[in-house]
């Protein structure tokens, strides 16, 4: 498909999965992914490399690039790139992987569905985000979309605390070339 215009664009929302979207909230609220506040991860819920890790390995399904990026010992950042068709402006979709404690949380990392909405750690601050993100991703592989420019998908860590992920100097501002279509 060429370069779609505006209506094409909003054709694309009504492609969204919701099943899928809602599964893929709950796959990432069940990622551990606690801040552990200005100190190196000290056990499997804590850091964010899991959620960094989900989110490269679903885009690298897509044909995305992802770097990974340890910007601090156990702290990582994910960024991905979808190229665009020819040099027009880049879109960054950026959100935070990491989450508050789950302490008094008995279901934290389980994503539950009642009464029509998500429930779990990080599923409105912020792991939903990062999973319309995705869904993005997803109908614009299915739809075999080109855009304009390069779309971006961040995922940063440290939101919670110091925001050090989002200040981390990276090895490359951009992922390398993506696959030529």
């Amino acid at each position: 498909m060429a370069v779609p215009n505006s209506e094409e664009l909003a054709r694309c929302v009504e492609q969204i999965d919701r099943d899928r979207l809602t599964k893929t909230l709950c796959e990432l609220i069940e990622q551990p992914s606690v801040n552990p506040f200005g100190e190196a991860p000290k056990g499997a819920e804590e850091g964010e490399q899991r959620v960094a890790a989900y989110l490269r390995d679903r885009l690298a399904e897509l044909g995305w690039t992802c770097d990974v990026d340890e910007y601090a010992p156990g702290r990582y950042n994910a960024l991905a790139r979808f190229p665009g068709a020819s040099a027009g402006r880049a879109l960054m979709f950026a959100g935070h992987m990491d989450t508050v404690e789950t302490t008094g949380y008995p279901q934290a990392l389980t994503g539950v569905v009642r009464d029509g909405r998500v429930h779990g750690r990080g599923a409105c601050d912020m792991k939903a985000a990062l999973a319309c993100y995705l869904e993005v991703a997803e109908v614009l592989a299915e739809r075999s979309i080109s855009l304009a420019g390069d779309l971006l998908i961040a995922g940063v860590g440290d939101e919670e605390y110091r925001q050090e992920g989002a200040k981390a100097p990276r090895r490359s501002a951009r992922p390398g070339p993506g696959p030529t279509r």
